[in-house]
């Protein structure tokens, strides 16, 4: 059970992912099952990262108590990724635990949308997106190579479609529009106008801009793209156009958008990368401001190597149109409910560290907004779409 394999979780990565984090006091935390539990993190590609940290902080119990420790086994937390960036490889085992065997999840480096393969008891491909991610998590939980907990940077907790997940909202992102046209602020109607075709050239937005516009698309599953869909064009899906169709990408990649181009972007994403925390694969592309009545918001601040969030655009209760929250989705059905609640959730008996706010720094690093302190949840939400 404590045999864990990486090349992309290092003992390097696990010291360096937690910051200026500690060793931290005890912490009231939901109540432990006394069970080992694998549990493996699949979904979206804009927090795989951050979930690497979380990772080394629960598999270098930095924070949670032994739930066995008469055994010394403990639980184990494996984080699949969605993409490789360049150069990057990931060969990951996730130990049998009493609910799925052994599965090991590899992947290597591609510009394309492929999931990690794993070679183990499922034999499957993991689910690319926030949507793919939470379909599966639900499909089977508890079976062979077992998901456990699904990334999501999109609300997934249709209460009607999805009556048995939770969502635990952690932290604030801001998504937003990315080109190689830096400096470049667009209304809310004029993204519309271009992803629709009633804006073809970049003549149209400004005089001094010229060449026809080249319309770039997060991949089908992405929930930065479902997000975009809903809060910046009204529902209108590119991805599904026959007359205006935009080039399907994997989500916060600029490395296919040409200097006509545009893409959806996080602005987290956009920032880790900009600051080398995570593989830089933003290529030229840089994140416009937004025009709401009389506010441009620009999504990042600060100086490369230094970006961080404009707190104006992140912000719980932000008016820019891209501020989201980022989730993770657990099953109230999964064996495993109990161990994953320990580790990204809260109930009544106490909170994760994640929850608690002791990530805090981490989460920053990887270029998110931490959530303010609030009752129960603390640091975390259950169920707030947006």
């Amino acid at each position: 059970m404590r045999s864990l394999r990486m090349t992309l979780l290092t003992v390097a990565v696990a010291a360096t992912a937690l910051g200026t984090v500690g060793v931290a006091p005890a912490l009231a935390l939901p109540k432990s099952d006394k069970t080992a539990d694998t549990l493996t993190f699949v979904g979206s590609d804009t927090i795989q990262y951050v979930d690497d940290a979380l990772c080394a902080a629960i598999n270098n119990n930095t924070f949670l108590d032994n739930p066995k420790p008469s055994t010394g086994a403990k639980d184990v937390c494996v984080n699949v990724h969605a993409f490789a960036g360049p150069g990057e490889a990931q060969t990951i085992t996730a130990p049998a635990d009493a609910y799925a065997g052994a599965c090991t999840w590899s992947i290597t480096p591609s510009a394309a949308p492929a999931g990690s393969t794993c070679s183990g008891a499922g034999k499957e491909t993991a689910p690319v997106g926030s949507g793919a991610g939470a379909g599966r998590l639900e499909a089977n939980p508890g079976g062979d190579a077992s998901v456990d907990v699904s990334r999501a940077s999109s609300y997934q907790c249709n209460s009607s479609t999805r009556p048995n997940l939770e969502c635990y909202d952690f932290a604030r992102d801001a998504v937003g529009f990315a080109t190689n046209k830096p400096g470049l602020t667009l209304t809310v109607a004029q993204i519309q106008g271009i992803y629709n075709c009633s804006i073809t050239s970049w003549s149209q937005i400004k005089s001094s801009l010229s060449g026809t516009i080249e319309r770039f698309f997060p991949q089908t599953g992405s929930g930065t793209g479902s997000f975009f869909v809903s809060n910046f064009l009204g529902g209108v899906d590119p991805r599904l156009s026959t007359t205006c169709p935009a080039t399907q990408v994997a989500e916060n990649d600029g490395r296919p958008v040409t200097a006509n181009g545009i893409v959806p972007f996080s602005a987290g994403s956009w920032i880790a990368q900009g600051n080398g925390v995570t593989p830089d694969v933003r290529s030229t592309v840089t994140i416009g401001k937004v025009q709401v009545g009389t506010t441009a918001f620009a999504p990042v601040s600060g100086t490369a190597g230094a970006f961080k969030p404009n707190t104006a655009a992140f912000n719980e209760g932000s008016a820019y149109p891209g501020a989201r929250y980022v989730f993770h989705n657990i099953d109230t059905r999964s064996p495993s409910y109990a161990a994953a609640l320990r580790f990204v959730g809260f109930d009544a008996a106490g909170k994760s560290a994640l929850c608690s706010g002791k990530l805090s720094t981490t989460l920053k690093k990887y270029g998110f907004l931490p959530l303010a302190k609030v009752g129960t949840g603390g640091a975390c939400r259950l169920n707030v779409a947006a």
